[in-house]
């Protein structure tokens, strides 16, 4: 039964120092975009691209650890058991506070991870609407608009940029 419990252990902290170079890759592409760095977020988001096959190869043994553990317990019918319930389930109070102290590490990653990518993610459509923005402003007005102008500005229409559409 240890080492049912040490198959789930292994994975999670594979889990949460993957998790901590993903922190440190969306910190570095951070720091490109706001460098104007194309060429360093580029080798950030593939760096980032090689690291999830392993989240998702250590989700799947942590998955099938807790389920042969589960199994073990004579509780092989029970799917989708949250970490919660498994620390509950588990006899031991040192095999408990090394979950809840690797599940602590794991959610605290996941957390950051997650804002640092939606920051990530607006500076990155705040960049590409300043890209757009100029484009229409070097371009000027398609010819489309040059043709049908008069007209739509008749009708009430006008084309806004990307700036006047989000405010």
């Amino acid at each position: 039964m240890e080492s049912a419990f040490e198959a789930i252990l292994e994975p999670l902290h594979g889990l949460a120092d993957i998790y901590g170079q993903l922190i440190g890759l969306s910190r570095d592409k951070r720091e490109a975009v706001l460098e104007n760095r194309v060429d360093v977020v580029a080798a950030v988001t593939n760096k980032e691209a090689r690291l999830l096959p392993q989240v998702a190869d250590l989700e799947a043994k942590r998955a099938a650890a807790v389920q042969s553990y589960l199994a073990g317990l004579g509780l092989g019918g029970a799917r989708n058991i949250r970490m919660e319930q498994l620390i509950r389930l588990i006899p031991s109070a040192e095999a408990k506070r090394a979950l809840e102290s690797v599940t602590d590490r794991l959610s605290q990653a996941t957390d950051e991870l997650r804002r640092l990518n939606d920051f990530n993610q607006q500076m990155m459509r705040t960049h590409l609407e300043y890209i757009h923005y100029s484009i229409d402003v070097i371009a000027g007005p398609s010819e489309d608009e040059a043709t049908y102008h008069r007209s739509l500005q008749e009708q009430g229409f006008s084309r806004p940029s990307q700036f006047d559409t989000r405010a």
